[in-house]
């Protein structure tokens, strides 16, 4: 039997809804780059225009179910 503790599935969470916003940094640094070249491309008429939607935040329910996490006892988990 493995013991997880909370703490640890907590951290793993931060450290992924903190890859997650550095990601989203990058993205903005990018996003003017592909503004442009889609705009070109539409202009050229290469290609029709691309839809963009938005999806759940990924980053925000990571960081709250680890403060959830922290918050409980330690768990057991068995292999």
């Amino acid at each position: 039997m493995t013991t997880l503790r909370n703490h640890d599935v907590a951290d793993m969470a931060q450290q992924a809804a903190e890859e997650i916003e550095r990601l989203r940094a990058q993205i903005n640094r990018l996003a003017p780059l592909a503004e442009a070249y889609e705009a070109i491309r539409t202009i050229l008429g290469l290609l029709p225009g691309q839809a963009i939607g938005y999806g759940e935040d990924l980053a925000h329910r990571l960081r709250r179910q680890a403060e959830e996490l922290r918050a409980q006892p330690v768990a057991k988990i068995e292999e």
